[in-house]
């Protein structure tokens, strides 16, 4: 596994190899060709097999991001942490899957203070149908099993975690190949339960990322093998809160606008104050003419002490594009602001994107290994 590092941002990538950049298109936005300015930084040994997924631990506070996760083919999970000087060593490795680990993801939990980190959590999902949700205590750092999800006969290909909304309760996302998004939560006796299972997609699941707004309500972004993008909004309910119950279109009257369904989970933190969230479907994405295999959401900002969530979405696909999505201000209807590719050619499209930290620049990696970076240029 190598890091590389590129303009204001050092983004990592899984087993990637060198091959020819290729050109590119799309308003606003440039490839760097060659991208001369880029360097390896360091290359982390510690598997004994392929490297499928890499992540960084998230922190809920802004903070520089200084452990990452990795799962290989060996059937293992590695947590690697960053030093004062930027070099790397593996302090854990997790043991207990029985197939390759498909994807991983972590967080640090914070108490209401928001200053402390009392504990990690980490969830690795394999094609041993199960995901695993590991623990690591403050003042230690040995991770222990804290549950086991059976998938039965699937497995889970995408996870994401996060934190409900003014809360210190996880909130877990499994993305899996019957088509479905699974949510669930810690209950009060530190048990995972399942909460919500999301329909919609109509193939396998490929990515999953949450993103916390700045309403409060937190954004799921899901995309899939079926070409498409779903967007789910999971929004706090107070006590006086009214259940919206959708009417169908003929009992509408005039004045009436069309209501999504909601669906209703509680919750009961460590203070045992129960707290209740609705689920609704916020949009549909459709652009791509091919499976979408990343989706992630533009980081947030913090200036000042202040936190602010662009809400801005790139994806990539193997129909040999990335896209630059965003909701128009005045309707609110999400479009595709920016789309680059490959034109011609014999490659298979992108296997993932991610954005730079400043959200000034994304990158794109092939399915055989090759980088595309645009970064977006000041003439309007």
């Amino acid at each position: 596994m190598r890091a590389y590092e590129k303009c204001d941002a050092n983004i990592l990538q899984a087993q990637c190899e060198i091959s020819p950049p290729l050109c590119t298109l799309g308003p606003a936005w440039a490839q760097k060709f060659p991208p001369a300015d880029g360097r390896l930084l360091v290359t982390l040994n510690g598997h004994q097999g392929r490297v499928n997924c890499i992540r960084w631990v998230t922190r809920q506070d802004g903070g520089s991001e200084n452990e990452l996760l990795s799962g290989a083919t060996d059937k293992t999970a590695v947590v690697w942490r960053r030093s004062t000087l930027g070099q790397f060593s593996a302090i854990a490795t997790l043991v207990g899957h029985s197939g390759p680990i498909n994807a991983v993801d972590g967080l640090y939990t914070r108490q209401f203070d928001g200053c402390s980190y009392p504990r990690t959590i980490v969830v690795t999902a394999s094609a041993d149908s199960t995901v695993r949700i590991w623990e690591r205590k403050q003042g230690t750092e040995e991770f222990t099993c804290l549950h086991i999800l059976l998938m039965g006969n699937g497995f889970a290909l995408a996870i994401s975690i996060t934190l409900l909304p003014n809360t210190t309760v996880p909130l877990i996302a499994c993305g899996c190949d019957d088509n479905r998004v699974t949510l669930y939560v810690e209950n009060e006796q530190h048990q995972i339960v399942k909460v919500q299972t999301l329909t919609g997609h109509e193939d396998w699941v490929r990515g999953l990322e949450f993103a916390l707004s700045d309403s409060g309500s937190i954004f799921l972004a899901s995309c899939a093998q079926d070409h498409f993008i779903r967007l789910w909004r999971i929004s706090p309910r107070r006590g006086d809160d009214v259940l919206i119950v959708p009417k169908a279109v003929s009992e509408l009257q005039e004045e009436e606008d069309i209501r999504v369904k909601e669906r209703l989970f509680a919750v009961i933190d460590n203070d045992e104050e129960k707290s209740t969230f609705a689920v609704t479907i916020e949009a549909i994405l459709s652009g791509h003419e091919g499976w979408i295999y990343g989706v992630h959401w533009q980081p947030a900002v913090y200036t000042d002490g202040k936190r602010h969530q662009p809400m801005c979405l790139i994806s990539a696909s193997m129909d040999k594009t990335a896209v630059l999505w965003r909701p128009d201000l005045e309707s609110g209807i999400w479009l595709d602001e920016v789309r680059v590719g490959e034109v011609g050619g014999n490659t298979l499209g992108f296997y993932g994107c991610q954005f730079s930290p400043s959200g000034h620049s994304f990158l794109a990696h092939g399915y055989q290994g090759a980088f595309h970076l645009w970064h977006k240029s000041q003439v309007s």
